[in-house]
């Protein structure tokens, strides 16, 4: 079922609020209406639960005055409008019961079914403890609640929601989101006003953003919340971390969007015609003593606007450019900080600070300036017309910790040599085909960037075992399988979740190539395709099938990698024909994992080698001088680089690119 309108415009007083919008709610979905002040968010939503007229395309619908109508139309929607006043001192019971009146006739008493439902709602709102108050004689959080258990009593199958989190404190918020969820993960179609676009991002299967009556972007929480959206609807800047965003400051009209955070990310954007460098750091953390709560609070979140976390009467927690600080109360720790020479200036060696946008370092260092800070070394260049110029400056808290912040003229310039390391410590994969060959290789790539590996093998195990010794039974476990035996296959999945507890993705590189064409005996033909179908397809589509129930089941996101070949795309010599037939299978496998999953945070990937320079492949090379005439590069690839092409992915650095094929075969080949 659908709830739908079609190039609506609504408008008030004389001013059109809605501008031509269309948007549809199917049941079973979360959907977050999106948008800054008088976006037209909460217009847009009365129209959909029918009470405001609109236009639609030439036609207009007027607000039905029928009984009937009425009472159908509150069937199909339950209402949960905002800063909702109760007028009577019905107790909240009687008023969660008015949920249930489209279901009664006139004069009815509520059967049992009626009751039931009204006792529902009341417990998932953990409300019973306040069926017998005056509903006049709420909080605003209770009130809240109550009001939604009125619309979950109507059993709708559609609710809409209009900024119901507004006057909840984040736990009551989460409880209030996770009802919703609830109740579209059984069915009903939710559409919800928010303002907290975290909570958006988290909970909502699909974001729609308004901006000035019309809907500018729809769809995934990582398409909708982009920087360039952000600074076109809210004028915003942000710092990101893997699930959650924080404002950080304006964004520049003349350039909008150019930065999100600085140290945390450094989102740099397209500014001056220039597509500078983006890339993501993770977020830190940093604890450090102060002697005083309340003079730090004043100088973090005061002076320098950092938002405050939790607290209590010994810490506090402060968002530090999208990094959490905490400063501790411990007086006697704090000290005298000491300083290093570095090119002329008595820089504190205990220090931390930030990297800042150009015009934003500026923009702070006067803001300090204008406020009478002390500066330890005032805001300057350093560097200047060399590679490298950048400003800097240095102040110290009222605990005596020494800050410095700064900036790069060329961004390109902070870390050169690091803005890409990758780390996937925490993670834990599987990789069929370990033993040898890309599988091996990749382990290697996978264990030295700090992943925990499962280690599929099938007769040799020697290159898996030396990764064992190498990084130990906490990083590497082994399992042997014939991935020809469907049993096999789905008892491999099982003991691998076994020993992690938890898989984050897995690769599916193990592959059978046995050699007959046509003209072989029919014998040898029938069991190589039966080999090469069961190993190469049906193992590889029951340890996706696992793994996507895997992901799901734990409430996680996953990725799923296939090594595919050159050959699924080109095709093969008539002897392996059987080989590239099943890579083209694997490679449309992939991609229809990425297309039904994407929304499930789960991401699927192939990738396609031509000549790699393995064990099997070596011999062949050696015993056919021209076997590399047509590779342009003139040499194999190493197997690493697919370990290399695995991590990049793993690393999570490239989400959009879920259900591509990279090639990798020297510039032999392009599909």
């Amino acid at each position: 079922m659908t709830l739908a309108v079609r190039d609506i415009s609504i408008s008030l007083d004389g001013q059109k609020i809605v501008k031509g919008a269309s948007l549809a709610v199917s049941s079973g979905e979360l959907v977050a209406l999106i948008g800054p002040n008088g976006a037209g968010k909460s217009t847009l939503l009365k129209a959909l639960a029918g009470l405001l007229p609109y236009r639609e395309g030439a036609q207009n619908v007027p607000v039905s005055a029928s009984t009937t109508s009425i009472r159908k139309a509150a069937r199909l929607r339950a209402w949960l409008g905002q800063d909702a006043v109760i007028h009577w001192p019905v107790t909240v019971e009687r008023l969660v019961a008015l949920g249930r009146l489209p279901h009664l006739d006139a004069f009815q008493a509520a059967p049992h079914a009626d009751r039931e439902a009204i006792h529902q709602a009341l417990s998932r709102t953990g409300c019973l403890h306040l069926a017998d108050r005056p509903a006049t004689h709420l909080s605003a959080g209770e009130r809240a609640r109550v009001l939604l258990a009125r619309a979950l009593a109507t059993g709708a199958p559609f609710l809409l929601a209009d900024e119901p989190v507004a006057a909840l404190d984040p736990a009551h918020a989460f409880h209030m989101m996770d009802l919703l969820a609830e109740e579209a993960k059984a069915g009903c179609g939710v559409l919800v006003v928010l303002h907290d676009l975290n909570l958006a991002a988290r909970y909502a299967d699909r974001l729609v953003l308004m901006h000035e009556g019309q809907i500018i972007a729809e769809g995934a929480a990582d398409h909708v919340l982009d920087d360039h959206n952000l600074a076109r609807s809210y004028g915003i800047r942000v710092a990101r971390g893997p699930h959650w965003l924080v404002p950080v400051g304006r964004s520049e009209p003349e350039d909008r969007p150019f930065w999100g955070c600085s140290l945390c990310g450094l989102h740099w954007m397209k500014r001056s015609g220039t597509l500078q460098r983006m890339t993501q750091h993770i977020p830190f953390h940093l604890a450090f003593p102060v002697h005083d709560l309340a003079q730090a609070e004043d100088f973090y979140a005061g002076l320098l606007g950092c938002l405050i976390g939790r607290r209590s009467s010994h810490w506090i927690d402060f968002d530090f450019f999208g990094h959490q600080i905490t400063a501790h109360l411990r007086p006697e720790e704090c000290g005298e900080v000491r300083s290093n020479g570095v090119d002329g200036d008595a820089v504190p060696v205990r220090h931390f600070g930030a990297v800042l946008p150009w015009d934003d370092w500026q923009a702070l260092g006067r803001r300090l300036g204008d406020a009478g800070v002390d500066f330890l070394l005032a805001p300057r260049i350093r560097f200047q017309g060399k590679p490298g110029e950048q400003g800097t400056f240095f102040l110290r808290d009222p605990s005596g910790n020494a800050l410095e912040f700064k900036s790069f003229a060329d961004p390109s310039r902070f870390l050169p040599k690091g803005l890409m390391m990758i780390t996937l410590e925490g993670k834990t994969y599987l990789i069929t085909g370990a033993s040898k060959g890309i599988g091996a290789a990749s382990a290697r790539v996978l264990l030295e960037a700090g992943a925990r590996l499962v280690l599929h093998y099938h007769h040799d195990k020697a290159k898996a075992a030396d990764l064992l010794a190498d990084y130990g039974p906490e990083r590497v476990h082994m399992l042997g399988a014939d991935l020809g035996d469907q049993d096999a296959v789905r008892a491999l999945f099982a003991d691998a979740v076994a020993w992690a507890g938890a898989l984050d993705g897995i690769v599916n590189n193990a592959a059978a190539m046995p050699y007959s064409g046509p003209e072989d005996a029919i014998a040898a033909w029938d069991a190589d395709w039966d080999l090469v179908w069961r190993v190469n397809v049906r193992a590889v589509a029951d340890l996706c099938r696992a793994a996507v129930l895997h992901f799901k089941s734990e409430g996680r996101p996953g990725m799923i990698i296939n090594i595919a070949s050159r050959a699924a795309f080109r095709g093969d010599l008539p002897d392996a024909m059987h080989y590239a037939a099943s890579k083209g299978a694997v490679v449309a496998l992939t991609r229809s994992l990425a297309k039904g999953y994407a929304k499930d945070g789960i991401r699927a990937y192939c990738i396609a080698p031509g000549w790699v320079l393995t064990e099997r492949v070596a011999p062949r090379i050696e015993s056919t001088p021209t076997a590399l005439a047509e590779i342009p590069m003139g040499e194999a690839a190493p197997p690493a680089e697919i370990g290399n092409i695995i991590a990049f992915l793993f690393a999570g650095l490239a989400h959009h690119a879920t259900g591509a094929t990279i090639d990798i075969n020297g510039a032999s080949y392009f599909h």
